[in-house]
């Protein structure tokens, strides 16, 4: 290619090559060389589907060049070092030059890869839309509409695809009862944010179905939302066991409270006979039926917790000490003011076994300064603390400024009912107790954190 032609010839953005009619390479210009990876030298005096690897495809293009005047293919070149090119390809005669053709070469190498990877793409979304238990949908911006949806939405709502396109719209689906909590979560999309929701919706022969629906805003290059898409799962097999179980554990509570009502009125029937007993007993005997009623008292005191409380398993422990020590205040007929009590207790929730043994045992100590730490109306004060450490311990310390106890007094030999049974209690507890005799009596037990939870 000489002439006037010749610089644009060298400088076009598409490759060109000359070729006689038996498709001899004649010229080559440098963007042919970039494209198919071929210097110039290399291909002159060549066959051009022989450099290039076209081989039939090219020589009927050229055929058909030859005897159409025009001919217009894509192709896929292998280029040197096995990268391939694909090419669209004019080949048509040049004027004025007898024997010569023009090979004009675009690469749309990349286009031709997007629309592939574009293809795939789609065939996978298409399978996945096809294959997947819930139903894909695309609406448009206004949520006014339906743009698509998967195959599965007639399993779940009873419509074909093509019916919900043309519904007029889908909240007339939805249970009357749903409806305002649902346009409420579709104000959501149009913040920008994903939502989900769950409602009834109501098929054409009339069943009624629960669906989850997981929703999210499209948005555009602008950032500005152009579509709304989602999920949506027909969950009304696990509504419908969550029910099941929910009044099942509705009905296994009220038996529980009916159970935990039931024993409380047992142990008061119990509190008033030894009350009672009491009182055509003789002095020493009655002191034990006291202590005795006492201590069921405090067993009745949690039954009674439970059942007036919603949670039948755990026990608020800082409320339940609130109600034991007025209990325990009122038994020891101890003077108004003569005996402050002062309580620190962490928010702890126990489980009704652990909450019975704390309080049994805080009923033996607090009941026993209340009865000996302060003689002749003495006045004084008795501090329960309940704590947890650092240790994963829970510590229960009740401590008063009254007489104290004996020098050399061992918790261990101690032969009265009231401290054999913190002992043992403080065993099931797996619990630790030691004894201090400073200012008053102190005793302290310390036992695992983890049995508590």
């Amino acid at each position: 290619m000489a002439g006037l032609f010749r610089p644009a010839f060298e400088k076009t953005r598409d490759a060109l090559v000359v070729t006689s009619t038996d498709g001899t390479v004649l010229d080559w210009n440098p963007q042919a060389a970039r494209m198919l990876g071929r210097a110039k030298e290399e291909a002159i005096g060549k066959r051009f589907a022989a450099v290039c690897g076209g081989g039939r495809i090219l020589n009927r293009m050229l055929s058909a060049a030859r005897n159409e005047g025009y001919c217009r293919n894509e192709i896929c070149f292998q280029r040197q070092g096995n990268d391939e090119v694909i090419g669209q390809i004019s080949v048509f005669p040049i004027k004025g030059r007898q024997k010569q053709f023009l090979w004009v070469i675009c690469d749309v190498t990349g286009p031709r890869r997007t629309e592939q990877a574009l293809q795939e793409a789609n065939s996978r979304f298409e399978a996945f839309a096809k294959h997947s238990p819930a139903a894909l949908w695309f609406g448009a911006a206004d949520g006014k509409r339906l743009i698509f949806v998967s195959s599965a939405v007639q399993r779940i709502t009873g419509l074909r695809p093509v019916d919900l396109l043309e519904y007029p719209q889908w909240s007339a689906l939805i249970h009357p009862g749903d409806r305002v909590r649902f346009r409420n979560d579709v104000a959501t999309y149009f913040q920008g944010k994903p939502v989900r929701h769950k409602y009834r919706i109501t098929r054409p022969d009339g069943g009624l179905r629960w669906i989850q629906s997981d929703g999210f805003p499209i948005q555009d290059a602008k950032g500005e939302i152009c579509l709304i898409g989602g999920f949506l799962q027909d969950i009304t097999d696990q509504q419908e066991a969550e029910e099941r179980l929910r009044l099942a554990l509705d009905e296994k509570e009220a038996l529980l409270k009916e159970i935990h009502h039931r024993v409380k009125n047992n142990l008061q029937i119990i509190s008033s006979l030894l009350r009672l007993q009491a009182s055509t007993a003789d002095p020493k005997s009655a002191a034990l039926l006291r202590d005795s009623r006492n201590r069921i008292e405090t067993i009745a005191l949690i039954h009674e917790h439970i059942y007036r409380n919603n949670k039948i398993l755990s026990v608020k422990f800082p409320g339940y000490v609130k109600r034991l020590i007025a209990n325990l205040i009122s038994l020891s007929n101890t003077s108004p003011g003569a005996i402050r009590i002062k309580v620190d207790i962490d928010r702890f929730v126990f489980p009704p076994q652990i909450a019975v043994l704390c309080g049994l045992i805080l009923n033996e100590l607090v009941y026993n300064s209340l009865r000996h730490a302060f003689p002749h109306g003495r006045k004084g004060e008795i501090d329960i603390r309940v704590k947890s450490t650092a240790r994963e311990s829970v510590i229960l310390v009740v401590s008063d400024n009254g007489i104290g106890v004996p020098a050399g007094f061992d918790i261990q030999g101690a032969t009265t009912l009231g401290l054999k049974l913190v002992r043992q209690l403080a065993r099931q507890l797996k619990g630790k107790v030691t004894v201090s005799n400073r200012r008053g009596m102190t005793v302290r037990i310390e036992f695992p954190a983890a049995q508590t939870a």
